[in-house]
């Protein structure tokens, strides 16, 4: 009996360039690079008839030998699944890898899942309209195992299809099969994703207050408007970017923010806003969310009035406090903190999950101090030494245990330029937050995909600033 070979569905199917893609095994990482013949091939399942190819692929551990089982009749095979399309937000980097992202407002995170082989090729055949028998079908032929009841009822858990009780209720056996890859791997498999997941948006640089840590040029850009600002956000829209964040200098001293805010949600971005707090009155934050802000942060320089005003004005933590009880208390869905970290509020850390507690804040991102910009690059505030990130890290991995009631974030590796971008008031497209000579190019004399598509003909930008070793 002539033997039978399946693809692998751990494998991270990645473009390459003239319709080239480049298989990669996870967990041995040993890759393979198909030209447009062979991929598609792949694509279509054909591994057994690709000769020599055939072989490497066995040798790389890139498809495996099985029995194809039969897929019993269901009576639920007439079936057509329905995406969720009011808050779905989608694209494929390769037939086999796609990337889903729920933007409605939700109380915690919001699901991004990536898809391997498995996964993306019943999202592709959902989104064509194809019964679940076909499905079903589909997947014993490419690889050998038939999950599609439990992977459809976990994509309508999620959001990313509407419910059909009958799914549901078929949906008891136990998955096996691989379908989908943890997020930041990909991201940093990824040079260059076709689209940015991600987009900074610097919307002014105007500012209430004067950070000794800031990283702004300058305080005066007030950012686009009119034509101008309707022109990047529908360039915004129509790129496909899933998720915005708003900040400046200080976003809320535009007094058209609620209108920004309500355009991208009504082409169904998620948007979250980083603010002081010195502005959010009860009559601000209720617009806010009355225009669907999905997410706010609250900046903190420390977690005491001493450590916080070290770098910013007298009062301003007092202010920082009742901005995050205000958010709350109007409605808005998410109220997080950012904590900018450096050697001289870094003793604060320790009591970083009682202050949340305290606040019921249950998430916040932490943000390393870098020393740029027109007040930061001159501060007498310097950044933490690269020794002693790995114990920050460490301790924020043991509050995972401890306070698994909190979402404490510190990147270990960014994703500048792969995975995301940065939108600065001046309308400058650049990969890095902190760095303004990494511009590509300005929005005012070429679109938004071609600076990004530019961006992916650069070598790798360097991430040595938020690196931990």
């Amino acid at each position: 009996m002539k033997e039978v070979w399946l693809k692998s569905c751990s494998v991270v199917v990645l473009p390459e360039e003239n319709n080239s893609y480049r298989l990669l095994a996870r967990g041995t990482g040993r890759s393979f690079l198909l030209n447009s013949v062979e991929a598609k091939a792949w694509f279509e399942g054909n591994v057994n008839n690709m000769g020599k190819v055939t072989d490497e692929l066995k040798e790389a551990g890139l498809v495996y030998k099985a029995k194809r089982k039969a897929s019993l009749p269901s009576l639920l095979d007439d079936f057509i699944p329905v995406p969720a399309r009011r808050w779905l937000r989608f694209y494929s980097e390769s037939p086999e890898l796609a990337v889903l992202f729920n933007t409605k407002s939700m109380p915690g995170n919001n699901p991004l899942l990536v898809l391997g082989p498995y996964g993306s090729v019943v999202w592709r055949a959902i989104i064509n309209g194809e019964s679940i028998g076909r499905i079903r079908n589909r997947v014993i032929r490419l690889f050998g195992e038939d999950e599609v009841f439990p992977f459809l009822a976990r994509l309508m858990h999620l959001g990313f299809l509407i419910q059909q009780e009958q799914i549901l209720n078929a949906s008891s056996e136990e998955q096996k099969v691989i379908k989908e890859f943890h997020t930041p791997e990909i991201q940093f498999m990824l040079h260059h994703s076709r689209i940015p997941w991600y987009c900074i948006w610097e919307i002014t640089t105007i500012c209430d207050t004067r950070c000794q840590i800031c990283y702004l040029k300058d305080y005066q850009t007030q950012g686009p408007l009119g034509i101008e600002l309707d022109d990047l956000i529908k360039q915004i829209e129509q790129m496909g970017i899933f998720y915005i964040t708003l900040l400046g200098g200080e976003a809320m001293m535009r007094s058209d923010l609620e209108d920004v805010i309500a355009r991208l949600r009504k082409s169904n971005i998620f948007v979250k806003l980083i603010t002081d707090g010195n502005l959010l009155t009860p009559e601000r934050a209720g617009n806010l969310a009355h225009a669907g802000l999905n997410h706010i942060e609250i900046s903190f320089d420390g977690l005491t009035a001493n450590s916080h005003e070290k770098s910013r004005a007298k009062g301003t933590f007092q202010k920082a406090e009742q901005a995050v009880f205000t958010a709350q208390e109007n409605f808005i869905p998410r109220v997080g903190m950012v904590f900018t970290l450096h050697s001289q509020n870094v003793d604060d850390l320790p009591d970083l999950p009682v202050f949340m507690k305290r606040h019921k804040i249950h998430e916040c991102y932490i943000s390393l101090f870098h020393k740029t910009g027109l007040l930061g690059g001159n501060s007498n505030i310097t950044p933490l030494s690269v020794e002693m990130l790995p114990k920050i890290h460490k301790q924020i991995q043991q509050w995972k245990t401890e306070h698994a009631d909190l979402t404490i974030t510190l990147l270990s590796l960014c994703t500048c330029g792969h995975t995301s971008v940065v939108i600065g008031a001046d309308m400058t497209l650049r990969p890095c937050t902190f760095s303004y000579a990494s511009a590509i190019g300005n929005l005012r004399q070429n679109s938004l995909q071609e600076l990004w598509d530019r961006m992916g003909e650069r070598p790798r930008v360097d991430t040595i600033w938020c690196q931990i070793p």
